[in-house]
């Protein structure tokens, strides 16, 4: 029997760093160097993690600028673009695509819902006006809509440069029924999920991978993961998925979760601080003591079978 090659990829979701309510480039690009030395395969940036929705527009344009100027050339980069206003989201994903950008993602308009035509007539108004590749960045429970495999196939048979998928969806079921509904009609639509503890269900279905944060704290072991799918090598897959799964507490630690994952990161000597955009708070004593112990499981695990 032939054995089919699985290609699994891991992107970072990159966090932006902050000091005094300004950005601190000095720690985005020591993020992103060990983005790079770790193997990780590519890097979002303004996604969810990067807190984009509190940033003004300069700062955001400024943070896309800079991080493909930083990592164009080394891996995939793509910028989040999404905005409540058609205009505004076709205006930055053609500035990022102009700069560099291997392509957008965009999540749909959020705070008013939608019905499936109008997520459709979205997509498709956007995807019109944008010359380069599209990512969708389905995230219900931050839309309060669905990208079902239907809209999928409509806006893909409309507009072959949407290429793919981040479904943020904590169920593996619902992005292997993208899989299942989409591949058929789109061989080569790429379907990654949004949730670290997913990666394997998701790639052993056929899914292209994982847009997932952890990758911000341990980089070279998530490449390391993904590249242990691809040759089948079982060991590792298996102690990997343990040690995400424990390291998955993170996320519950305080909420929103990115200045927890900054004071871990800066535990690692990335970042001075833990400081994020309102309504994130600094993480209190208590879960610092936790954070701490998840910082003593990455040395551990990382002195013994290496990927910094």
């Amino acid at each position: 029997m032939e054995t089919k090659t699985v290609k699994a990829e891991y992107l970072c979701p990159a966090l932006t760093f902050f000091r005094d309510g300004e950005v601190d480039f000095d720690a985005q690009h020591e993020l992103y160097r060990r983005l790079v030395e770790g193997g990780i395969d590519g890097a979002i940036i303004l996604g969810s993690s990067s807190e984009f929705y509190a940033m003004t527009p300069q700062m955001r344009r400024a943070v896309a600028l800079d991080a493909i100027e930083q990592l164009g050339g080394k891996m995939k980069v793509y910028v989040g673009t999404g905005c409540l206003n058609v205009a505004d989201t076709v205006a930055a994903s053609r500035e990022a695509l102009d700069a560099g950008a291997t392509g957008a993602i965009i999540v749909g308009p959020y705070y008013i819902d939608a019905t499936p035509e109008g997520v459709y007539a979205y997509y498709d108004e956007v995807a019109s006006q944008v010359d380069g590749d599209i990512l969708i960045y389905n995230y219900p429970d931050r839309t309060g809509y669905d990208v079902t495999p239907d809209i999928l196939n409509r806006l893909v048979d409309a507009h072959p440069n949407i290429v793919g998928i981040k479904d943020t969806v904590g169920n593996s079921a619902h992005t292997q029924a993208i899989l299942n509904g989409v591949r058929p009609q789109h061989p080569d639509f790429l379907v990654y999920t949004g949730y670290d503890n997913n990666f394997l269900p998701v790639v052993l279905d056929g899914g292209n991978g994982c847009i997932g944060a952890l990758s911000n704290i341990i980089p070279g072991t998530l490449a390391a993961w993904a590249a242990a799918v691809g040759r089948g090598d079982l060991d590792t897959c298996a102690r990997t998925h343990a040690l995400v799964c424990k390291l998955f507490e993170l996320y519950g630690v305080q909420s929103p979760f990115m200045p927890a994952m900054k004071y871990v990161a800066q535990l690692q000597g990335v970042g001075g601080t833990c400081e994020s955009m309102l309504p994130a708070l600094p993480p209190a004593d208590e879960a610092k003591a936790q954070l701490e112990a998840l910082y003593r499981l990455i040395e551990e695990y990382e002195s013994k079978f290496g990927g910094k």
